[in-house]
Parts: C-alpha cells; structure tokens; sequence
C-alpha cells in the first residue's frame, strides 16, 4: 500500500505539473535574439563580439564565457560562413557555454545545430552522470543531449571551434517533477504512463513517462 500510495503522488504531481516547453535561440537570425544584434553579411563577415552576454529565451538563459581566451580573433562572435551563407555563432576553443533554466523549471533535452556542433567540437561537462549523447546525420551538424530530472543548469566547453546555427532547449516544470520518492527496493524496472497504467517495456514512442527502479521512483523523457 505504502508503494502504491508514493506511487500515485508523484503521479498526480507530474501529471499537473510537468509542463514541457521549447526555448530556441536562432543564431542564424540575430536579430530575433533577445538581445538582438545586426547581422554580419558577405561584405562584412565578422560581427559583434558576445563572450559574458546572456541571451534569453523563453525560460532559459544561453552565455558564452571567452574570459580565457587571449587572441581577440577567437573571442565568441557571430559570422558570415560564406560556405553555407548563414549567420553562425562561433565560439572558439577554451570557451565555455552555460545554459541555465529558469526559477522553477528544469532542463530534460538540449539540441545544438550547426556546421561544427557535435560533442568533438562542443562537449558537455555538467552534468557527468545520467546524461545521453545522441549524434544526428548530417556527421557534426545536429547534436541531441538528455540530462537528468531536475538539471537546473548544463556547462559545455569548447575543444574546437564551435559553430552554431540553432540551440533549442526543453525545460519542464520543476514543481512537477517528483524526483526522487523513497521506496522499498523492487527487483527490475518499472515503467508507467503519467495516468499511472503499467507499460510491459520500457517506452520508446516520444513523452514523460514514470519509472521505479531500486526502490526509487521518477521521471524519464523519451525523444
């Protein structure tokens, strides 16, 4: 009874709570960025400098910190590729990006897009545990990650020169997320719908779902 009852709470408080939400940061169109800035163009391909500002989106924050590096030709900046003739933001090696949920939100899913944005390029450093890395064709150019319930805040740092067109974030809502509930052991995983029906396996269409495991029960998100 007393699995059961723990079980159910959490339920109803991801099933009124967990709200996901999709933040995007359109490197490629700097003028829709919250702050904006002009655009760089074939003529005038290097543009402003960004190292230390913190760009905003829905309920999420995006910073680039360059304080380390020295040579003013590798401080973060958005550019012209006159390759692909987009705008990217690039930011160069010994850099790092901070990407942080609002009060009251979590981080579940980050996608970065762009010429050079596969972890070789752009890897995450925080968190280190229960984090998925998934590589999306185009090689180097579409990077999926997924970090623990409850991540307020991710750090990336740059091992090569990063370039990005696209950073979409998805946070859920933190009230809603019973991380963690106490249990008595159980022998395998289970795995439940947010309407508390047992699923035979473990899920693999797209959603929030519920999973016990080693007596401790939480949220699991499958892309």
């Amino acid at each position: 009874m007393k699995r059961i009852l723990s079980l159910f709470f959490v339920l109803a408080a991801l099933a009124a709570g967990a709200q996901e939400k999709t933040s995007t940061f359109s490197w490629s169109t700097p003028g829709t960025l919250s702050p904006s800035f002009a655009a760089p163009d074939e003529n005038e391909r290097s543009g402003d400098f960004v190292g230390s500002v913190k760009f905003t989106a829905g309920d999420v924050t995006f910073e680039v910190d360059d304080s380390g590096v020295t040579e003013q030709s590798r401080r973060a900046r958005f550019h012209f590729n006159y390759t692909t003739r987009q705008v990217e933001l690039r930011v160069y090696m010994d850099s790092y990006v901070t990407i942080t949920a609002a009060e009251g939100r979590s981080i579940s899913g980050i996608v970065l897009e762009g010429p050079q944005s596969d972890r070789y390029y752009l890897d995450m450093i925080s968190p280190t545990e229960g984090v998925t890395y998934t590589p999306k064709p185009p090689m180097y150019e579409r990077t999926e990650w997924t970090v623990p319930a409850g991540t307020t805040e991710v750090r990336f740092y740059a091992d090569q020169r990063t370039q990005l067109t696209l950073t979409t974030v998805t946070t859920t809502d933190a009230a809603g997320v019973a991380d963690i509930v106490a249990d008595s052991p159980v022998a395998a995983p289970e795995w439940y719908t947010l309407q508390g029906v047992r699923l035979p396996r473990r899920p693999t269409a797209p959603g929030i779902y519920i999973e016990r495991r080693a007596g401790l029960t939480g949220r699991i998100l499958v892309r």
